[in-house]
């Protein structure tokens, strides 16, 4: 490089930048002087060479912070010579601070062609070079992406450049070089760049993003040694992070270690990672026009180079890695790195596609298959290797092309170890051991075959194997597994099978060979069965192919008896249950019971009987207990038993049980003593007993049983004498020897005796005598056994000896009474009864007659309820007993105890009546039925309690007995002398206690008349009040009768009332509505202010009462008898009060606001009332006529000025309204008042404006004849007329001029005009604040203000233009420039509107908003405006509210969006709410909408009852904007800076987890036991478009990033996204939700933008991909189509209906299509349904004069003119000019049909799972779930259209519009193309080639459809005649349609016009309905579109392409805020 002295490096930067277009301020001036053409030429010039640069700058690269990257590489391709040369050691040094970023260097220095290089655009000095990273020369331009300023400070250069969105050098300012002094560098650094920062505010995140530099940075970095970045933040200590590398040589890889050293403060640490790497050369690639040395050759050789990163333990590190070209390009799914030479694009972030990059791929597969063979050498990788490979398929189509040319390679690569670890194989030549095919000690269950291993080694765990899958390893099938079992019986040396020594090994193999016998197994199956695998007890081995029939040993495990011939297997093969059922399967058998039994009775036949034994004659007398059926009766007669000898009996013999122990059975009873003889018996032998436990019941039967029933074997003795006459003899022998046992042994034989005793041997045992306990004889009819409960109740009352109970040998126990109720039939008493209590009750009263005792009355009480429970045996004699004084009442304050009678009683009552006594108390409440029911006892009435009234007044010393009047109600003090002067010496509080108790029980049977009780008797109550006066007035201590009540305070003075409201506070109901006590009225509170005023009463006092007079509404003469009264407080000047009457002559004012109060004050006589007193009590003041006496009326205002300066721009602004003015004076002035229209022009067009701080005013007011002067104050505004002019003036400070625009400058001038409306100032100050003619011609007119008979024009030519001017330029001059509200002299503060345009990167001017709100801007205006947008806010979130609500009670969680039709829906809110509520694009606005949808998600949140969620889960900084809503009116905002969601909640319950899972967003498996922390953040629009694209920050990138579910792992906390639209639509608010968003993103569901951090949706968030979308719609099609019969329905059509009925699967609709959206055409406005992934936006208008096409983010499809975007997979039906259209049942994949016009319509339901409807024309058009997957098709006016799709993936769009042909053939296209034939240009035509799923088109050519993987579809324009369409390969079938059908993959859908019955007819996955799964949608172009409002027709357009990452261009519609925006966010923890 040449030495330059500085001298003349500063003339070569001004070379420079005279040649790249500068020019110094001294030449544009001369320029402008003298060739001001020549100026505006070299201006066209530089602003053309600028808007490309722009165009570089603005959309090359994605994010700000490349640049960072451009500079390293910059450095690394630099030259380090004189470094090396010195020792030095290459580097690259970044410092970061909040304005600036420094970067140090030590190369070479710059030259010449560098400088000159970074001028330019596409001219690096690198261009061509191999080696170098750089090849396009530009990118340096980046640097501007954030910093204003660049200087840069190289050797003996020193220049800068400059340039910000401001500037005004068109861009130039980036390639324009100036020359900056600069300091010396330090020592080291020879070049110094530094970077003055645009923005120094988000210094914060520009550090986060230098902190996350990929660590693998300096991986393929050769030159630069050392990487260091320093940040220094204000807040936080300097950090330093150092890049370092070390690299070495081992086991044939590279080894690589990468650290990097990060320092904060005094704390330091270092990460490191490990990684192996591959170096690969490759040669002969092809030749790229980009990789050409500097003669022109091409460079055909390139290095690859892989680097694997491992941990600690040298295993893999499995993360996405990065993609390199030398510098990071992104990730593309490969958990390797990549670096070599690929060809980049211009902003080096992705690769171009070409053959050179092609061959480079096929080099990095060739040497990822060399690493992995290394790798099989290395113990740490040899079993892992395959965790480098992808997780899933790489959906980028060249990358993707990568991982299927490396999988190719591995499959034909030894890499895999068998089990016996001797070499490797080929993925495909192993397969691996499943669990059934392991032992227990994880060894194969059969040994593998020496010469044919195929047992993959078992190192490789189960998800490596998932991985090896992919390369082709299998599971081991079970055909060669018999192989192995096949050798292993043939093993000589011993089977394995046969030793069957381990129970464990057996099982696990039997169970393994039962597989062979399931479906899909017939070989296996058959080979099995000729195996010898089956043991007998002969101890062969055969197959169950042999013929040998076998069975098993046992009958339901029974054993089948050895004597009976049969062949049986060994009895230890059926132990293992594994092993018999593999028998059952090889087909042995269980032997029939009945065959059993037969071969059982053949052995007693009389030639089996020899070789009988005792064991096998209980073995078959066992089996045949188990297995003879329930209903036999008795075995065959020829078997026999063996009695305790052994010997079978003969016939006729009887056995008995042997050895009961009990008393009463035949071994007991007949046994042989010393007193007594035996009787014989014979009995059965004890092995019998034993042959089956006593615990077993068969059939209902225990084993003893059956032998008794069945058998015969008996246990007690006959009853009846042979001949049945009298008792036989056993039994005599019991009555004569055992009498003490005589019923034991009937009771244990009853059952069987029972059904032999008769009447005459009944009475034999009845008579007979027996013994009792206390040692007398009686007949046993007279007895009762003695039950422990009996004696126990009779010793318990005293009378144990007066009960007969009988002797008995046994002790009785209470439990076994049910036991002997058989001895009721001999009349022994046995229980408690009636004649058994009435015994008790008698003797029991005689033996405690007067109850002294507790415990007596306890006794009582209990013979009561006995009684009670007993009494309807016997009910007459109980009643007679209770008529006597038999009911003993205990005793009280005021009574003591007796026996009374059922006449002396009520049963329920209160308890303090007195008249009777109530029972319903301790201790008869338990008694209720006895007394109430049974004895008839009443209950208390309203006459009980009057007389209980009557006898309070009487005893409290007033008598006033009833008057003759006949009331129903009598009271006689002698009907109980108990109750006689009860009330006697009661104080006040008492009786008014005492009387409230009987008023509420009054109140109370009032309002709930029991006892029949009826409206006569009511009114006889209020009767009996009146006449007998039973109101107690305390004050009074007198009764009064309700007519002279009152129901007021005491406080209030009523004459001749008794006020009683305060005494009797919580009787009001009572009092007013029974006893009809009357409220005060008007007139009553009149009487009380005279009475007030009469007796002096204070202020206060009046003042209260007037305030009630208020609140009761006043009438026209209520007041009138008031005027003349003194009734009126005021208050004298010497500040003493008094009272005046209306009417009077002394003369006070009321002052009305403080400005008047303060002038006066004590200097005139007042009104005495407060402002706010005067504003409550103004209808009073009014209607007494004291409206001439309010200050307004009264006070006059003088104003005057001094001093002052003229402001130019609000005078010419105050003349542009002259001609206004003068309308509005014309107008509102009076015919007597009208002023001259021309006059009053001429005088505003010669007005002036002043502003002074010297506005004084002068109050007066007169009072009794004399003029009272206020003192002199400052004032907003004064108005003169001088000098032939009108002069107004206005304050300076900004708060008191805004007053003055408010009301002083309209009300003012108002009355400079004349004009007397109070309207008028409204209109006047309207006019003030707008600027726009034609806005203020509509507000006059508005007002109806119309046009004068004016020239207006002549006047301003006649005023001339120095005065007037033109009124056009002078307005547009003011907008741009001046504020009449505020001078230019005082600054005045931004808005926050403004702070938000800034924030989001609008130029330094003020924006059209922000200067119109600054010219004349009324504040009384901006009040006004203020009020409606709260107004309009809080109807959204009230509707807000609603709609979550009724979300919660209808189920739906997601939501479509659209109206579901609902009897009961939420309305939409109308636009201008909307517009209302968010009128500006400002931070205000989106916070506004942002807190209404976290409202919509807290409210549905809070619905569902979530245990412990509440407020302190709302974690949003803007929550505090809901404030409006009444339920939230003391919400603040959340200031917990952990949260990272709007919503977070700790799922402890599981109820949101179940919740997610039931609808799909969760898997069962993963989340079945978890208790997740959901953070839940929420993004909102007023949008319709759910695709419109939102915001998330850098901080919210992380976090989502970090809460990814990795692996399809459940984890404890979940990130979600909600994605809220339509917001102000009522019931079509719309939610998505967006669960994992990160997963969601690297799936393609989610597109981020990086560069402004914009995230747009591109799929519906239901909709299934890959894999997961097969699996759903496989299973989804066959269980939903069995569940709900979905069948055609047909539908009438009646013009006079008006709604169209739906039905809604909220989960899965949408308004919009997820990969693409269509609108109709139509000569209305058009509705579009929002962006598209892989389509486009477009509205075709059809006929109309309007045709707008706005794309939106469409990434595989195209936008055309008048066309629409296709959606993918099913659609919606289209019902045109019909009043009615009716959708049914929109299936899976379907879709909707309805026919227009026709007599009969009929729907087609279609797998409408992701269909959608829209029907238009309709009074209510509500569409239907749109498609998940369709496309949409529109023929418009068309003579003939058809579309022949060709094997697009996600299907085109063609379109014919007015007439024309367009022709589409797709053939080559991956995901279709959309053609459109336009009206002016003809025949369109488009191709794509290599079509994969089918196309779509619409023209009149006729094609062919081929290799269409989902069907064709054809259109026939709606005038069009028939063609048709060919399909062929079509998997999900073709379709026909007519009348501009649109067409789509899956399945069709007609729509026809004005036909009577339209039918489809499609072929594919079979339905239950008429037509494919995977529907699509139709449309009639002649109908007429969706009354909705439409964002794209009719509508002015805006657009503006915002700095800073927080806006979209942005088209504005009338009906809509904004299309294609989104809303912006400022803050890292809320960005709505």
């Amino acid at each position: 490089m040449p030495e330059y002295s500085q001298e003349a490096a500063r003339k070569f930067i001004a070379e420079v930048r005279e040649d790249n277009g500068g020019i110094t301020a001294e030449d544009r001036d001369f320029l402008l002087a003298n060739r001001p053409s020549a100026l505006r030429a070299l201006q066209k010039t530089r602003r053309q060479l600028a808007d490309s640069i722009k165009i570089v700058v603005d959309n090359l690269y994605s994010k700000e912070t490349r640049f960072l990257y451009e500079l390293i590489q910059n450095a690394e391709d630099n030259s380090y010579s004189t470094a090396i040369a010195n020792g030095e050691e290459p580097f690259l040094a970044f410092k970061l601070y909040p304005d600036r970023i420094i970067i140090d260097s030590n190369e070479d220095g710059f030259s010449e062609s560098n400088i000159r290089a970074i001028c330019s655009v596409g001219n690096s000095t690198k261009k061509h070079s191999a080696g170098y990273i750089g090849e396009k020369g530009i990118g340096f331009k980046s640097v501007f992406k954030i910093a204003q300023k660049v200087h840069i400070h190289s050797g003996p250069f020193s220049f800068a450049f400059s340039h910000t969105q401001e500037d005004d050098d068109d861009g130039l300012g980036m390639i324009t070089p100036y020359y900056k002094d600069a300091e010396e560098l330090p020592r080291g650094v020879r070049t110094r760049m530094t970077l003055t920062l645009l923005d120094s505010t988000d210094s914060e995140e520009r550090a986060a993003e230098f902190r996350e530099v990929p660590d693998t940075f300096l991986m393929f970095l050769s030159r630069l040694q050392r990487l260091s970045i320093e940040l220094y933040q204000p807040e936080n200590a300097p950090t330093a992070i150092q890049y370092s590398k070390e690299e070495f040589k081992e086991k044939g890889l590279y080894m690589t270690f990468l650290a990097k050293t990060t320092r904060k403060g005094k704390e330091e640490s270092t990460s490191q990672q490990d990684y192996y790497t591959m170096k690969s050369d490759i040669y002969n690639l092809p030749f790229d026009e980009a990789r050409k040395d500097k003669q022109g050759n091409s460079i055909d050789s390139a290095t690859v180079i892989l680097a694997f990163p491992v941990d600690e333990l040298d295993e893999p590190v499995i993360k996405q890695q990065y993609t390199y070209a030398f510098l990071p390009l992104r990730r593309v799914g490969f958990n390797f790195l990549i670096q070599a030479d690929f060809v980049t694009q211009a902003n080096r972030e992705d690769v171009v596609h070409s053959k050179r990059n092609q061959a480079v791929l096929k080099g990095v597969a060739r040497a990822f298959a060399d690493a992995m063979v290394v790798f099989c050498k290395l113990p740490s990788l040899k079993y892992q290797w395959m965790r480098y490979l992808p997780e899933d398929y790489i959906t980028d189509e060249f990358w993707g092309t990568l991982w299927t040319m490396v999988r190719e390679k591995l499959e034909q690569t030894p890499l895999l170890e068998p089990w016996s670890g001797r070499g490797l194989y080929k993925p495909s030549d192993l397969e691996r051991l499943s669990e059934s095919f392991i032992a227990e000690d994880r060894n194969p269950l059969l040994p593998d075959l020496e010469d044919a291993e195929v047992y993959l080694s078992f190192k490789y765990t189960e998800a490596d194997f998932q991985i090896l899958k992919r390369l082709g390893t299998k599971t081991l099938q079970l055909s060669k597994f018999l192989d192995r079992l096949d050798a292993d019986l043939r093993n000589p040396s011993g089977s394995k099978w046969r030793s069957m020594n381990n129970a464990d090994w057996l099982t696990r193999i039997c169970k393994l060979l039962s597989r062979c016998f399931m479906k899909n197994h017939a070989d296996e199956h058959k080979r099995l069965r000729t195996l010898a695998l089956i043991p007998l007890r002969d101890g062969r081995w055969v197959s169950s192919a042999s013929g040998t029939k076998i069975y098993f040993p046992k009958t339901d495990d029974i054993f089948i008896p050895a004597d009976l011939g049969l062949n049986l297997v060994r009895p230890m093969a059926v132990e293992n249950v594994a092993w018999q059922e593999l028998l059952s399967n090889l087909g042995v058998m269980s032997c029939p019971q009945k065959f059993v039994i037969s071969l059982i009775y053949k052995r007693y036949d009389s030639t089996n009987l020899d070789n009988f034994n005792l064991y096998n004659a209980v073995g078959h007398i066992r089996y045949l207990y188990w297995f003879l059926a329930k209903d036999h009766s008795s075995l065959a007669p020829q078997v026999r038993l063996a009695n305790q000898h052994g010997s079978l009996l003969k016939k006729g013999q009887y056995l008995y049980f042997p050895n009961e122990g009990d008393d009463y059975s035949p071994t007991q009873l007949f046994k042989q003593d010393t007193q007594l003889p035996g009787h014989p018996v014979n009995y059965l032998h004890e092995n019998y007993l034993k042959a089956v436990g006593p615990e077993i019941i068969h059939n209902g039967r225990p084993w003893t049983r059956w032998l008794e029933e069945l058998v015969g074997v008996r246990r007690i003795p006959e009853l009846c004498a042979k001949n049945h006459v009298g008792l036989s003899k056993e039994f005599q022998y019991i009555v004569d020897h055992r009498s003490n046992r005589l019923l034991g042994t009937l009771k244990r034989g009853w059952a069987y005796y029972r059904l032999q005793i008769d009447s005459v041997m009944e009475g034999e045992l009845r008579n007979k005598a027996v013994l009792l306990e206390n040692g007398r004889r009686t007949s046993l009819l007279r007895t009762f056994l003695p039950f422990p409960k009996l004696k126990r109740i009779a010793a318990e009352l005293g009378i144990t000896d007066a009960y007969p109970f009988i002797a008995i040998s046994e002790l009785l126990r209470d439990e076994e009474r049910l036991d002997w109720t058989f001895v009721k039939d001999l009349q022994v008493g046995i229980e408690e009864s009636l004649d058994f209590y009435l015994c008790v009750l008698e003797t029991f009263k005689t033996v405690n007659p007067t109850l002294k005792t507790a415990f007596a009355r306890d006794q009582l009480a209990r013979i009561y309820q006995n009684l009670q429970s007993r009494c309807s045996d016997g009910l007459d004699r109980v009643r007679d007993t209770f008529r006597h004084r038999v009911i003993w009442i205990q005793p009280s304050n005021r009574s003591y105890s007796t026996w009374l009678s059922t006449a002396d009683c009520v049963w329920d009552g209160p308890q303090w009546l007195e008249s009777k006594r109530c029972l319903k108390l301790e201790p008869y409440l338990e008694l209720e039925h006895l007394f109430k029911v049974s004895l008839k006892t009443p209950d208390a009435s309203q006459i009980d309690v009057v007389n209980d009234l009557l006898m309070l007044k009487s005893d409290c010393g007033e008598k006033n007995p009833l008057r003759s009047r006949d009331t129903g109600y009598t009271y006689n003090p002698e009907w109980s002398v108990y109750k006689s002067k009860a009330f006697a010496g009661l104080e006040d509080d008492e009786i008014i206690e005492e009387a409230e108790k009987r008023y509420d029980y009054l109140w109370q049977q009032y309002s709930h008349p029991i006892n029949g009780e009826n409206p006569e008797s009511q009114g006889a109550l209020c009767s009996t009040f009146e006449d007998s006066a039973l109101v107690y007035i305390p004050k009074e201590k007198a009764w009064r009768p309700p007519s002279q009540c009152v129901w007021v305070d005491s406080s209030v003075k009523i004459p001749e009332k008794a006020s009683i409201a305060d005494t009797y506070p919580s009787k009001k109901t009572f009092f007013t509505t029974v006893l009809k006590i009357p409220k005060p009225t008007v007139e009553m509170y009149v009487e009380s202010l005279k009475a007030e005023a009469k007796e002096k009463a204070s202020t206060a006092q009046v003042k209260e009462t007037m305030a009630l007079i208020c609140r009761l509404g006043i009438g026209e003469t209520d007041l009138s008898s008031l005027v003349e009264d003194k009734v009126i407080p005021v208050k004298l000047a010497n500040g003493e009060s008094s009272f005046a009457a209306a009417l009077s002559k002394e003369d006070f004012v009321i002052m009305e606001n403080i400005i008047h109060w303060d002038a006066f004050k004590g200097k005139i006589t007042v009104l005495d009332f407060s402002l706010e007193e005067i504003r409550d009590t103004r209808p009073l003041l009014l209607a007494l006529g004291l409206e001439k006496r309010f200050s307004s009326k009264l006070v006059k205002e003088i104003t005057d000025v001094r001093g002052g300066s003229q402001n130019h721009e609000m005078t010419r602004n105050l003349r542009i309204k002259s001609q206004a003015i003068a309308r509005c004076a014309f107008h509102f002035a009076s015919l007597s008042k009208r002023q001259d229209v021309a006059s009053l022009h001429r005088r505003f067009k010669r007005a002036i404006v002043y502003v002074s701080d010297g506005i004084r005013r002068s109050l007066q007011i007169t009072q009794r004849g004399r003029c009272i002067e206020g003192a002199l104050s400052r004032a907003n505004f004064h108005f003169e007329e001088a000098e032939g002019a009108l002069r107004l003036y206005l304050p300076k400070d900004e708060v008191e001029c805004d007053v003055c625009f408010e009301s002083d400058l309209p009300r003012r001038l108002c009355t400079f005009l004349g004009v007397t409306d109070p309207g008028a100032p409204g209109i006047v100050g309207a006019v003030f604040r707008k600027d726009n003619p034609t806005v203020i011609d509509r507000i006059l007119e508005n007002a109806g203000v119309g046009q004068v008979d004016c020239d207006f024009a002549a006047l301003d030519e006649e005023l001339g233009t120095s005065e007037a001017g033109s009124d056009v330029e002078t307005l547009v001059h003011a907008t741009s420039n001046i504020s009449l509200s505020t001078p230019s002299s005082v600054p005045r503060p931004c808005t926050p509107s403004g702070r938000a345009r800034r924030r989001e990167g609008q130029s330094g001017s003020e924006n059209a908003e922000d200067v119109r709100d600054k010219i004349m801007p009324d504040p009384s205006y901006r009040g006004q405006q203020r009020e409606a947008q709260e107004t309009a806010y809080k109807r959204i979130l009230e509707q807000v509210v609603n709609v979550a609500k009724q979300r919660v009670h209808s189920g739906v969680f997601e939501s479509t969006g659209l109206s579901v039709g609902d009897p009961i829906a939420i309305k939409p809110l109308p636009q201008e709410t909307i517009r209302e509520a968010f009128p500006l694009r400002s931070q205000e606005r989106d916070f506004k909408v942002g807190a209404a949808g976290e409202l919509y998600m807290f409210e549905y949140l809070k619905g569902l009852g979530l245990p412990g969620f509440g407020l302190e889960n709302w974690k949003s900084a803007i929550r505090d904007r809901v404030k409006l809503h009444a339920d939230y009116h003391d919400i603040e905002k959340d200031n917990d800076r952990r949260a990272i969601a709007d919503i977070e909640y700790l799922d402890e319950s599981r109820r949101v987890t179940q919740f997610l899972i039931q609808r799909g967003h969760l898997a069962q498996r993963l989340f079945d036991s978890e208790e997740p922390l959901y953070h839940i953040e929420i993004k909102t629009t007023t949008s319709s478009d759910w695709q419109e694209p939102f915001f998330m920050s850098k901080a919210q990138e992380r976090h989502i990033q970090d809460k990814r579910n990795e692996d399809g792992n459940s984890r404890s906390s979940i990130y979600i996204i909600c994605r809220i639209f339509n917001l102000g639509q009522g019931d079509r608010t719309g939610m998505h939700i967006y669960l994992d968003p990160e997963t969601k993103r690297r799936n393609g569901e989610l597109e981020f933008s990086t560069h402004s951090w914009a995230v747009k949706p591109l799929t519906h968030p239901s909709m299934p991909t890959g894999n997961d979308f097969a699996r759903a719609f496989a299973t989804r099609t066959t269980r939903t189509a069995a569940a709900n019969a979905w069948t055609s329905r047909d539908t009438g059509t009646n013009a006079g209906e008006k709604e169209s009925k739906v039905l809604n699967f909220a989960t899965f609709g949408s308004s919009n299509s997820t990969f693409g959206s269509s609108t109709p055409g139509s000569q209305k406005q058009a509705e579009s349904l929002g962006g598209s992934l892989f389509g486009s936006n477009s509205v075709t208008s059809g006929n109309s004069a309007y045709t707008q096409t706005l794309p939106k983010s469409s990434i595989f499809g195209t936008t055309q003119p008048s066309s629409t975007a296709g959606i993918f997979f099913g659609s919606s039906g289209v019902s045109p000019n019909s009043d009615t259209s009716k959708s049914l049942f929109p299936g899976l994949f379907g879709s909707n049909a309805t026919s227009s016009n026709s007599d009969v319509s009929e729907a087609t339901q279609k797998g409408g799972l992701f269909g959608s409807g829209i029907s238009p024309n309709s009074d209510t058009s509500k569409p239907l779930f749109p498609g998940l997957f369709s496309l949409n098709a529109t023929s418009s006016n068309g003579d003939t259209s058809e579309a022949v799709p060709k094997g697009s993936l996600f299907g085109s769009n063609s379109f014919s519009a007015n007439n024309h042909t367009p022709k589409a053939s797709s053939t080559g296209n991956i995901f279709g193309k959309l053609t459109s034939s336009d009206a002016s240009k003809g025949t369109s035509p488009s191709t794509t080639g290599s079509s994969g799923f089918g196309s779509f088109s619409s023209s009149t050519s006729n094609a062919p459809s081929a290799g269409s993987l989902f069907g064709t579809r054809a259109v026939k324009s709606s005038n069009g005649e028939i063609l048709k369409s060919n399909s062929s390969s079509s998997i999900f079938g073709t379709a026909e349609s007519y009348s501009s059908t649109r067409g789509g993959q899956f399945g069709t859908n007609p729509s026809l016009g004005n036909a009577h019955v339209p039918k489809t007819t499609a072929t594919g996955i079979p339905t239950a309905a008429t037509g494919s799964s995977l529907g699509t949608a139709a449309m009639s172009t002649e109908s007429r579109p969706s009354q909705s409002a439409s964002p794209f027709s009719g509508f002015r357009t805006s657009s503006f392409t915002p700095r800073g990452g927080f806006g979209t261009n942005a088209t504005t519609s009338t009906s809509h805020d904004t299309f294609g925006s989104t809303e912006g966010e400022s803050a890292d923890k809320k960005r709505p």
